[in-house]
């Protein structure tokens, strides 16, 4: 994990409500993001993690309450995750501790360099995703 990275791991668990960790909190945001048919595989690869991790993070949700998992008739092994109410509510709480951190970040660059920054991230990005995808 490169530093900047870790840095802003520890400041976002950091904001974040008691209990919610920054996997969980991403995961509640791709849950409401994609509201439809989401399942622990599809979610494990919109945020390039492997199925046993994912099913960890979702196991932990759904023990809080948060998510709910239900198996549809036509595919006994696949689990489609639904966000309940309190996982709305948890996932709108962390979005307000957090969107202070996010305006400071944002501020404390330019616009100049962020639009500088911009491309870069997105070639980084998509060379890291063909990488995770061929891996």
């Amino acid at each position: 994990m490169t530093r900047a990275a870790h840095l802003c791991e520890l400041v976002f668990s950091s904001n974040l409500p008691p209990g919610l960790t920054v996997a969980q909190y991403s995961a509640l945001r791709i849950i409401a993001e994609l509201d439809g048919d989401m399942t622990i595989t599809r979610l494990a690869r919109v945020m390039t993690v492997s199925q046993p991790t994912m099913s960890s993070t979702v196991r932990k949700l759904e023990e809080k309450g948060l998510i709910e998992l239900s198996t549809p008739p036509m595919d006994g092994r696949a689990k489609h995750i639904v966000l309940t109410a309190e996982g709305d509510r948890a996932r709108r709480q962390a979005d307000r501790s957090v969107l202070p951190v996010v305006d400071a970040i944002a501020d404390a660059l330019e616009l100049e360099a962020w639009l500088e920054l911009h491309p870069v991230l997105t070639q980084l990005n998509t060379t890291l995703d063909e990488q995770v995808q061929t891996e």
